[in-house]
Protein backbone atom coordinates (compact mmCIF):
# COMPACT_ATOMS: atom_id res chain seq x y z
CA UNK A 1 0.00 0.00 0.00
CA UNK A 2 1.40 3.37 -1.05
CA UNK A 3 1.14 6.56 0.92
CA UNK A 4 -0.64 9.30 -0.95
CA UNK A 5 1.45 12.41 -1.39
CA UNK A 6 0.32 15.35 0.73
CA UNK A 7 -1.67 18.01 -1.07
CA UNK A 8 0.29 21.21 -1.59
CA UNK A 9 -0.68 24.30 0.36
CA UNK A 10 -2.15 24.91 3.76
CA UNK A 11 -4.90 22.58 4.98
CA UNK A 12 -8.40 24.08 4.88
CA UNK A 13 -9.95 25.61 7.96
CA UNK A 14 -13.38 24.52 6.71
CA UNK A 15 -15.47 22.31 9.00
CA UNK A 16 -18.86 20.74 8.36
CA UNK A 17 -20.22 22.64 11.39
CA UNK A 18 -19.73 25.86 9.41
CA UNK A 19 -22.86 25.08 7.37
CA UNK A 20 -25.15 25.66 10.35
CA UNK A 21 -23.15 28.67 11.54
CA UNK A 22 -23.31 30.26 8.08
CA UNK A 23 -27.06 29.61 7.94
CA UNK A 24 -27.63 31.39 11.25
CA UNK A 25 -25.37 34.30 10.29
CA UNK A 26 -27.18 34.81 6.98
CA UNK A 27 -30.63 34.61 8.54
CA UNK A 28 -29.47 37.36 10.91
CA UNK A 29 -28.57 39.50 7.87
CA UNK A 30 -24.82 38.89 7.58
CA UNK A 31 -23.11 39.56 4.26
CA UNK A 32 -20.07 37.71 2.87
CA UNK A 33 -17.52 40.07 4.46
CA UNK A 34 -19.08 39.47 7.88
CA UNK A 35 -19.29 35.72 7.35
CA UNK A 36 -15.62 35.60 6.35
CA UNK A 37 -14.70 37.69 9.40
CA UNK A 38 -16.66 35.28 11.64
CA UNK A 39 -14.69 32.31 10.30
CA UNK A 40 -11.45 34.33 10.33
CA UNK A 41 -10.79 33.83 6.62
CA UNK A 42 -10.65 36.08 3.58
CA UNK A 43 -13.63 36.69 1.32
CA UNK A 44 -11.68 34.82 -1.39
CA UNK A 45 -11.46 31.77 0.89
CA UNK A 46 -15.18 32.04 1.61
CA UNK A 47 -15.82 32.08 -2.15
CA UNK A 48 -13.65 28.99 -2.55
CA UNK A 49 -15.63 27.21 0.16
CA UNK A 50 -18.86 28.05 -1.67
CA UNK A 51 -17.49 26.42 -4.81
CA UNK A 52 -15.98 23.42 -3.05
CA UNK A 53 -18.76 22.65 -0.55
CA UNK A 54 -22.25 22.70 -2.14
CA UNK A 55 -24.02 22.29 1.21
CA UNK A 56 -22.23 25.42 2.49
CA UNK A 57 -23.29 27.42 -0.57
CA UNK A 58 -26.89 26.15 -0.32
CA UNK A 59 -27.11 27.16 3.35
CA UNK A 60 -25.89 30.66 2.52
CA UNK A 61 -28.18 31.12 -0.49
CA UNK A 62 -31.33 29.87 1.22
CA UNK A 63 -30.66 31.77 4.44
CA UNK A 64 -29.92 35.04 2.64
CA UNK A 65 -33.21 34.66 0.79
CA UNK A 66 -35.03 34.12 4.11
CA UNK A 67 -33.48 37.32 5.48
CA UNK A 68 -34.35 39.24 2.29
CA UNK A 69 -37.95 38.05 2.44
CA UNK A 70 -38.23 39.08 6.10
CA UNK A 71 -37.00 42.59 5.28
CA UNK A 72 -39.35 42.84 2.29
CA UNK A 73 -42.28 41.83 4.51
CA UNK A 74 -41.28 44.41 7.12
CA UNK A 75 -40.91 47.14 4.50
CA UNK A 76 -44.35 46.31 3.13
CA UNK A 77 -45.92 46.46 6.61
CA UNK A 78 -44.17 49.79 7.26
CA UNK A 79 -45.45 51.14 3.94
CA UNK A 80 -49.03 50.01 4.56
CA UNK A 81 -49.29 50.54 8.32
CA UNK A 82 -49.88 47.76 10.80
CA UNK A 83 -51.11 46.84 14.26
CA UNK A 84 -49.15 44.77 16.71
CA UNK A 85 -49.58 43.54 20.25
CA UNK A 86 -46.87 44.64 22.66
CA UNK A 87 -46.19 44.09 26.35
CA UNK A 88 -46.12 47.24 28.44
CA UNK A 89 -45.02 47.27 32.07
CA UNK A 90 -46.94 49.48 34.50
CA UNK A 91 -47.14 49.85 38.24
CA UNK A 92 -50.68 49.05 39.39
CA UNK A 93 -51.51 49.05 43.11
CA UNK A 94 -47.81 49.15 43.97
CA UNK A 95 -47.01 46.08 41.85
CA UNK A 96 -45.30 45.82 38.47
CA UNK A 97 -47.76 44.37 35.98
CA UNK A 98 -47.26 43.32 32.37
CA UNK A 99 -50.18 44.46 30.21
CA UNK A 100 -50.81 43.56 26.58
CA UNK A 101 -51.38 46.69 24.50
CA UNK A 102 -52.42 46.78 20.86
CA UNK A 103 -50.47 49.51 19.03
CA UNK A 104 -51.18 50.93 15.60
CA UNK A 105 -48.27 52.08 13.46
CA UNK A 106 -49.45 54.32 10.60
CA UNK A 107 -48.15 54.01 7.04
CA UNK A 108 -44.66 55.42 6.59
CA UNK A 109 -44.32 57.66 3.50
CA UNK A 110 -40.58 57.01 3.16
CA UNK A 111 -41.21 53.27 3.07
CA UNK A 112 -43.96 53.80 0.51
CA UNK A 113 -41.68 55.83 -1.75
CA UNK A 114 -38.83 53.32 -1.43
CA UNK A 115 -41.19 50.44 -2.18
CA UNK A 116 -42.67 52.15 -5.24
CA UNK A 117 -39.30 53.30 -6.62
CA UNK A 118 -38.13 49.71 -6.55
CA UNK A 119 -41.32 47.93 -7.58
CA UNK A 120 -42.66 50.46 -10.09
CA UNK A 121 -39.50 52.25 -11.15
CA UNK A 122 -40.99 53.22 -14.52
CA UNK A 123 -43.58 55.41 -12.79
CA UNK A 124 -41.68 56.38 -9.65
CA UNK A 125 -38.09 56.98 -10.73
CA UNK A 126 -36.36 60.26 -9.86
CA UNK A 127 -34.53 60.03 -13.17
CA UNK A 128 -36.46 61.53 -16.05
CA UNK A 129 -35.83 60.16 -19.52
CA UNK A 130 -36.31 62.85 -22.14
CA UNK A 131 -36.22 61.98 -25.81
CA UNK A 132 -35.73 64.85 -28.19
CA UNK A 133 -37.17 64.48 -31.64
CA UNK A 134 -36.73 67.07 -34.31
CA UNK A 135 -33.94 69.51 -35.06
CA UNK A 136 -32.50 72.50 -33.33
CA UNK A 137 -32.12 75.48 -35.64
CA UNK A 138 -29.66 77.57 -33.67
CA UNK A 139 -26.59 77.12 -35.82
CA UNK A 140 -27.19 80.19 -38.02
CA UNK A 141 -27.83 82.40 -35.00
CA UNK A 142 -24.71 81.12 -33.25
CA UNK A 143 -22.56 81.82 -36.33
CA UNK A 144 -23.97 85.35 -36.65
CA UNK A 145 -23.47 86.04 -32.94
CA UNK A 146 -19.88 84.85 -33.10
CA UNK A 147 -19.21 86.89 -36.22
CA UNK A 148 -20.58 90.03 -34.56
CA UNK A 149 -18.65 89.39 -31.37
CA UNK A 150 -15.30 88.80 -33.09
CA UNK A 151 -12.83 91.67 -32.85
CA UNK A 152 -12.51 93.61 -36.11
CA UNK A 153 -9.09 93.65 -37.67
CA UNK A 154 -8.32 96.56 -39.95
Amino acid sequence: MEDKPAKPGRPTKYKAAYVEQARKLCEAGAIDVEIARHFQVSVATLSTWKLKYPEFLAAIRVSKEVANTNVEDSLYRMAMGYTRTEIEHKVVGGKLVAIEVERYYPPNPTSQIFFLKNRKSGSWSDKQEVQHTGTVELTDRIHRARANAAPKTD
